[in-house]
């Protein structure tokens, strides 16, 4: 019959009639996800909040602490429920979840949904290096791929915003770009910038010399509204031998200073904030760029377009 389905073409193997993703579900309908971990006490929760202007945000909460989510680190958990495909189903009926890695799971993840409908999820790593995944309630347990198993971040530092900097640039007041290693060791090569919003007034010195004249102007303006969103490629754990290493002698360094308004709009003081940043090797095809932001105990990623930007000069000459 034409546009008919023939008995070859119909799922004749429980496996093919079962869902082949983690979860099936509106991702539009999803309010919170909460994630523990094994190795760690306290659960931790990502929830849909609002942001200052009202707009839909996602909200990290840690030990009832709240900031900003990195959405980008949500995307890609939701993609993995949604969107890749198990490997295959290990077992219907397990009498030893240990065997997965689920008893107890290395991690989980409970997905509350408008309706009060919950998703409660088990992820686990055997023996052999194996993932596995297994949905409360059901008797099936999910082959998983190793790199869905990852996007499941089970760390709050993991989740925590990727805006390296969260600044206004009405409040900037100044910056000291400083760029290594010095070649020059009689005078301060770093370039130090003052800045006023309201005129885009600008005032440079490098070398103890006011280099203003070779500012480029529409290159700083350009270079701070790029600051005013840069954002990190991942953070890392505070103990990255790879990142501690590299940092031990940076390439470049940012301090910015900010104004600080009371409620009626009066200067009470100023804040500073700085980051490090250093290649992961000194070979010409580098990609790979850590930094550390100070204050902050972990270590992060930059992308190499990002750090090529930073590096830019801002002057139009050289100063000697």
């Amino acid at each position: 019959m034409t546009g008919g389905i023939s008995l070859a073409q119909l799922p004749l193997k429980v496996d093919q009639l079962r869902d082949r993703t983690l979860a099936d579900l509106d991702i539009g309908s999803l309010q919170s996800m909460t994630l523990h971990k094994v190795t760690r006490p306290d659960p931790f929760r990502v929830f849909l909040g609002r942001d200052s202007l009202g707009r839909p945000r996602w909200i990290l909460n840690v030990s009832d602490e709240q900031s900003p989510a990195n959405e980008a680190v949500v995307a890609t958990a939701l993609r993995a429920l949604t969107l890749d495909e198990v490997l295959g189903f290990a077992s219907n009926a397990p009498s030893n979840l240990s065997r997965y890695g689920l008893s107890p799971p290395a991690k989980r993840m409970q997905l509350e949904l408008e309706d009060g409908e919950e998703i409660d999820l088990l992820f686990g790593r055997s023996s052999d290096g194996r993932c596995y995944a297994m949905k409360q309630g059901s008797p099936t347990i999910s082959e998983i791929r190793p790199s869905t198993y990852t996007a499941i971040a089970s760390d709050p530092y993991q989740w925590h915003d990727s805006l390296l900097m969260p600044f206004s640039v009405v409040d900037l007041s100044a910056m000291k770009i400083e760029q290594f290693p010095i070649r020059v060791p009689l005078s301060d090569p770093a370039l130090t910038l003052k800045y006023k919003f309201l005129s885009e007034e600008w005032n440079a010195r490098q070398h103890d010399q006011d280099v203003t004249s070779s500012l480029n102007k529409h290159r700083a303006n350009q270079f701070i509204n790029f600051m005013e969103q840069l954002r990190v490629e991942r953070w890392l754990k505070p103990d990255t031998p790879a990142a501690v290493r590299a940092l031990l002698s940076p390439s470049f360094r940012l301090t910015a200073v900010f104004r600080e308004l009371d409620d009626e709009g009066e200067l009470r003081g100023f804040r500073e904030s700085s980051f490090s940043l250093a290649p992961a090797s000194s070979s010409p095809r580098n990609r790979i760029f850590y930094g550390k932001a100070d204050g902050n105990p972990h270590y992060f990623v930059l992308g190499a377009d990002s750090y090529s930007t930073l590096k830019k000069s801002l002057l139009e000459i050289s100063v000697p």
